[in-house]
């Protein structure tokens, strides 16, 4: 993350965790938590999808009895394979 930066932490993966205090401060990076989305945020979220779409062409859609070769291509095929999302 660059200097000067901002993150947000959403939702609650665990009750504690640790953070490089010192490194946020001498970097001056802002730090943010949300616990969970407000309706607003899904009203958005829907009007920006349908307005401008993604693409999905980095998205592998394989079979659930395909999982192996999906995690052997993310494993082994990084730049090509960025997302398997195995379908039942």
């Amino acid at each position: 993350m660059r200097s000067g930066g901002s993150v947000v932490v959403i939702g609650l993966g665990q009750a504690e965790g640790s953070m490089p205090v010192g490194d946020l401060v001498r970097r001056g990076i802002t730090v943010r938590g949300q616990y969970a989305y407000t309706r607003a945020d899904f009203e958005a979220s829907l009007a920006l999808l349908a307005g401008r779409p993604p693409r999905l062409d980095w998205v592998s859609v394989m079979n659930l009895e395909d999982g192996a070769e999906g995690f052997r291509r993310l494993v082994h095929e990084p730049a090509d394979t960025i997302k398997v999302l195995l379908a039942v």
